[in-house]
């Protein structure tokens, strides 16, 4: 085959990872990997998975497909190259070899496979980067459905600055740029926009977690480390959340690390002699309710659309059966411990 006065074949041996071709069906796949097909096959420039492989479709030239590995770290980066390569005579635009760089360059940086001297190189290169704070975030689909990076790309709010990277389980990691004056309550804000967009746009229900903002770049492994296990813990005590925030959960991973023992201590505290729960489930949600609108009795009544007095009949009702008044910030953080050590998954 011969593709831009190039022979494939030839043309193969020239890219960093080996590479076979089937002529008969006209396949790019990575040596020794019996290729398998999708469903459907994706359209040009996007993927789906396929088994233990995942499958591009080449822009450049649709009859051809490429198979890689599942968990292949980059293989969004090899599916720019190739496509660039093979369709531009081997004089990929300087854009897209820019993306795949970029894209190769912040994988390994997460991975922490890049020096210091590298990094230093890196922002020689790319001064507007110094000084300026980033976050990382984890975006993951609800029921185990993977995201698709290609889909967010075109939906997301994201600056040329902004980097995408496909996990191997599913989930999509954004490095956002941030400004100097952002907050990391604009970072949530952004996670919120987010999430927003892939539902409404993308018919695509997700939830989000993040680390801090760091400024220097050799940070960001730690801000993915934060983000992994903002989700972690976050999914162990309220699955429901949309968006997990790091520095938010601070109780959260506390109760996480009690042991079995304490955890049941608590939550008997909640139970009556015979096991039972002492409070109902409404009286549970005005108390939740309470503490998202910050002991506010007036602002958790209209969240619950219930009258105030109702809302204080369940705070008086929580004081007689469990003995705290929540009222008091006191005591309002001791019923959120046992609410947590309730909620808490084994």
């Amino acid at each position: 085959m011969v593709l831009n006065n190039c022979h494939l074949p030839d043309a193969l041996l020239r890219l960093p990872v080996p590479f076979a071709l089937t002529a008969e069906e006209r396949i790019l796949h990575q040596q020794n990997l019996p290729p398998v097909w999708p469903e459907e096959k994706p359209r040009p420039g996007a993927s789906a998975l396929a088994g233990d492989q995942r499958v591009y479709t080449l822009v450049s030239y649709p009859q051809l497909c490429l198979h890689l590995p599942r968990d292949c770290a980059e293989g969004e980066s090899l599916f720019l190259l190739m496509d660039a390569l093979l369709g531009k005579g081997w004089n990929p635009p300087p854009e897209w070899m820019a993306a795949a760089g970029m894209e190769r360059f912040y994988r390994r940086l997460l991975l922490g496979t890049v020096d210091p001297a590298e990094v230093s190189a890196f922002l020689e290169k790319n001064p507007g980067k110094r000084a300026v704070p980033h976050c990382v975030y984890l975006f993951s689909a609800h029921d185990s459905v993977s995201l698709d990076r290609e889909m967010m790309t075109e939906l997301l709010p994201l600056t040329p600055s902004d980097t995408l990277l496909q996990e191997p389980e599913g989930s999509v990691l954004c490095i956002h740029e941030m400004t100097s004056t952002d907050t990391c309550e604009d970072a949530e804000e952004f996670a919120r926009a987010c999430i927003e967009t892939l539902s409404e746009d993308g018919g695509v229900e997700c939830r989000a977690a993040l680390g801090d903002l760091r400024v220097g770049l050799q940070d960001l492994p730690g801000a993915l480390t934060e983000a992994r296990e903002a989700l972690r813990v976050g999914l162990a005590f309220d699955p429901r959340r949309s968006v997990y925030v790091y520095r938010k959960l601070a109780l959260e991973q506390m109760i996480a690390t009690l042991p079995p023992e304490t955890l049941h201590a608590c939550r008997r505290l909640l139970q009556d002699r015979q096991g039972k729960m002492l409070l109902d489930a409404e009286t549970l949600a005005s108390a939740e309710a309470l503490f998202a609108k910050n002991l506010n009795i007036a602002d958790a009544a209209r969240q619950m659309f219930i009258h105030r007095n109702t809302m204080v009949y369940r705070i008086d009702k929580v004081q007689k059966l469990v003995g705290l008044d929540l009222r008091r910030f006191e005591d309002a953080a001791a019923f959120k411990v046992l609410l947590l050590a309730l909620k808490r998954k084994e």
